[in-house]
């Protein structure tokens, strides 16, 4: 049986920051060598116990639950590397020039390289490995005196280590914020891709891609009122939240994005939902504001085919509005605008664009929730009744992807506005 890596933490304190506080670090040694990288949390000296390697004070819930996390990543890592026959993995890649230059590794150029052996190898060598869209990349120390020994370590960060952290785009405009919903405790499926590397793009040079998996159960930050995780078999998702707006009666907002489903999206059967959007309330924030959210859209069977449609729940009698097949959406961008009047009474309205042109305007209608009057709205995919596929065949729960482009929140222009309202 091989020998598990030992795993512990350590504080930093040579690299205080000026506003006190040190970083804290993750100490990996397996087979005479030693690899630190910097896990992005940081601490102040006084909530640090050194002899139990644990954060201590307010915060030590909260970032022991991180530091655990990160160990238990790393080893179910190593797991699935030693199940390999020799130990080997291919070079996914090169470092960027910068990043070399930064850790003085020798620059290996060409993009046929053979297999290098791991860190978990009995005599590992220079490791260097493409880092990925929210990874943790450092290199480091062992033990051995010549620099051409030295080690970079390199591991997808499976987890979100910041709760509720941010998320940037150029394919986002009219929004003050952007971040990972739900971000803890999971892989981070959310990237920008590019046109050049053969990724669907409605506009411009990139748009960002949504993949979700079954194992997809993420934790909020454990401080909000609303839901602290998703329960594993009845709901997974890779979202992005957007601004949350106030006082939202009787203003006026367009919402506008581009939606492209992926050749390999297939419908959920067993009485799942996929949810591709939402205008999610502030539930807490008002007495009697109930309800999850205003509208949202989702992939769904409707009279007998699944159906990417939209749903308001605050006008609870008004039928979807079906947006197209899903099977015919695939492949293709479809550009989606809603232009919504909100009210709290029957005297809102909601207008649905399909590439420009209206499919549906709903007049004298409800469009905030119960007694809500705020919300923000949610992008990505957001699958829950899964528990079908929990109770007979788990593994048959694929995973989705589709893309996202020109997203945008904006006040109507004056020709667009509602009149009479």
């Amino acid at each position: 049986m091989k020998k598990e890596p030992l795993i512990s933490f350590q504080l930093r304190k040579a690299l205080a920051k000026k506003n006190g506080m040190v970083p804290i670090y993750c100490c990996l040694r397996y087979n005479n060598t030693r690899c630190v990288f910097n896990i992005k949390i940081d601490v102040f000296p006084s909530e640090w116990d050194g002899n139990n390697t644990r954060v201590i004070g307010p915060r030590k819930r909260e970032l022991n639950l991180q530091l655990e996390n990160i160990r238990i990543s790393i080893l179910r890592k190593y797991h699935e590397l030693s199940k390999t026959n020799v130990g080997d993995i291919e070079l996914l890649g090169l470092l960027p020039g910068a990043t070399l230059f930064a850790t003085g590794i020798p620059f290996c150029s060409g993009l046929n390289e053979k297999s290098v052996s791991w860190l978990f190898n009995k005599n590992p060598l220079t490791i260097i490995l493409e880092p990925k869209a929210f990874s943790i990349l450092d290199v480091i120390d062992t033990p051995f005196p010549s620099s051409s020994m030295m080690l970079i370590c390199e591991f997808e960060r499976p987890f979100s280590f910041l709760s509720g952290e941010k998320f940037k785009s150029k394919d986002i405009k009219g929004f003050k914020k952007s971040n990972i919903s739900m971000p803890n405790k999971k892989v981070n499926r959310i990237k920008q891709v590019k046109k050049s590397d053969g990724f669907p793009v409605y506009e411009g040079d990139t748009s960002i891609q949504f993949t979700v998996n079954r194992e997809d159960a993420g934790c909020g930050d454990g401080t909000s009122k609303d839901l602290e995780c998703d329960g594993k078999g009845n709901r997974s998702r890779q979202e992005l939240t957007f601004d949350r707006e106030k006082k939202l009666s009787n203003k006026e907002r367009i919402y506008e994005y581009a939606i492209y489903f992926d050749e390999s999206y297939e419908p959920l059967e067993k009485g799942a939902v996929v949810i591709l959007g939402q205008h999610h309330t502030q539930k807490y924030n008002v007495k009697g504001c109930h309800s999850c959210c205003n509208f949202w859209l989702q992939d769904n069977k409707y009279k007998g085919e699944h159906q990417y449609a939209w749903v308001s729940k605050a006008a609870n009698a008004i039928d979807p509005v079906i947006i197209g097949k899903i099977n015919d959406l695939k492949g293709k961008w479809t550009h989606v605008k809603l232009h919504v009047l909100w009210k709290k009474d029957d005297t809102g309205r909601f207008i649905i664009y399909k590439n420009n042109e209206v499919i549906a305007d709903l007049k004298n209608i409800k469009t905030l929730a119960d007694t809500c009057n705020s919300g923000y709205l949610k992008l990505g995919i957001y699958r829950h009744r899964t528990i079908g596929y929990w109770n007979s065949d788990w593994e048959s729960l694929q995973d989705q992807t589709v893309y996202y482009d020109s997203i945008v929140s904006r006040k109507p222009k004056k020709k667009e506005r509602i009149k009479n309202k």
